[in-house]
């Protein structure tokens, strides 16, 4: 008798874990825990991340190759060094300059010079792009004639008058060529451009079509 209870027991038993092995078949596993992503890593220290201008596939540059393109260009024409504002800081002049390439990526590219707006003109353009771009800066003639020959692939009448008789290959309100790479090919050894004295200019070449 004493065998018997023993055997039952050792089969309750045997019947109770198995009851708890399939109850736990039965169970839904439990939702996996995403794991979080890792944090994107920080730009170094002194950089600044430019970013594509909405809608044009352009790219900017970043910092380190606008400073480079920036000493490029006043090493070569003195007569483009900013000095206005350094009161602001010592950077303001690179500032202004960043600001004046950057807008310029959103301005179309004549094939030849345009004459029919002034310099200044066209430093008001740029502020009013980089505005509808959210930004805001102050810029001159001296930044914006630097980023025009650091842009690479932008006409501009000799500099020896600076800041006078000055002429840029732009396009005002939409058209023209849409800005391209040409200043990485400047960072990579290519010449700066010259000035456009040889090509006719933006109105000659209107006339040009109108009789050929």
């Amino acid at each position: 008798m004493a065998n018997l209870d023993t055997r039952m027991s050792a089969l309750e038993a045997q019947i109770a874990r198995l009851t708890d092995r399939l109850a736990a078949l039965e169970t839904p596993p439990a939702a996996a825990v995403p794991t979080p992503a890792a944090p994107r890593p920080a730009a170094p220290e002194g950089m600044t991340v430019h970013t594509a201008i909405a809608g044009s596939g352009y790219v900017m540059p970043t910092e380190a190759q606008l400073r480079a393109l920036h000493d490029m260009v006043v090493t070569t024409y003195p007569v483009l060094k900013d000095t206005a504002g350094r009161l602001d800081g010592p950077d303001e002049p690179f500032r202004r300059f960043a600001a004046a390439f950057r807008a310029l990526g959103a301005i179309g590219r004549a094939p030849a010079l345009n004459r029919d707006r002034a310099a200044n003109w066209w430093v008001d353009h740029a502020q009013e792009r980089l505005a509808g771009l959210g930004a805001v800066s102050d810029l001159n003639l001296a930044s914006f004639t630097a980023a025009v020959v650091a842009h690479g692939d932008i006409p501009f009448r000799a500099l020896d008058r600076f800041p006078y008789e000055l002429e840029f290959g732009l396009v005002a309100h939409g058209g023209g060529r849409p800005a391209g790479d040409a200043w990485r090919r400047l960072l990579a050894g290519d010449r700066l451009p010259a000035p456009a004295e040889g090509l006719m200019r933006h109105d000659d070449l209107r006339a040009h079509a109108r009789f050929a």
